[in-house]
């Protein structure tokens, strides 16, 4: 990442940052809740690496009630299908994975531990764990 780009992250983090303890000071009980939507189960390595848009990508949504294998293959096709670079397909699929939960699952995703899935490999574990009763 060049230097201009870490620049940029910083000051947009620090913008962002303001922000919300303007919003924190406010709002009683408004930390926790931010807290929960700056954190990410993915690591720092795969959310800092650039997200390139690749036109509207059409996932299949899971809500956790279908079965989570069906999903995996299903949105592993989708993501395939795309022209990110090789290099780069493990990272945006975890990147990406959330864009294609809703409901539960999505709530499922969010409470995952901070910084604990550097792998789609990982995510899918974890992912088939928690929803293979359904299969």
């Amino acid at each position: 990442m060049s230097e201009e780009m870490r620049t940029l992250e910083a000051q947009m983090q620090q913008r962002f940052t303001s922000q919300i303890h303007k919003a924190t000071t406010s709002t009683p009980g408004f930390d926790d809740l931010a807290r929960g939507v700056r954190e990410t189960p993915l690591t720092s390595r795969i959310t800092s690496t650039i997200t390139l848009k690749f036109g509207n990508i059409s996932f299949p949504r899971f809500d956790g009630m279908s079965d989570p294998h069906d999903h995996l293959l299903q949105y592993k096709h989708v993501v395939q299908s795309t022209n990110i670079p090789t290099d780069m397909l493990d990272d945006m699929m975890c990147k990406l994975f959330a864009q294609s939960l809703k409901g539960a699952a999505l709530r499922w995703f969010c409470n995952l531990p901070a910084e604990s899935i550097d792998s789609f490999d990982e995510l899918s574990l974890e992912f088939m764990r928690s929803y293979s009763v359904h299969i």
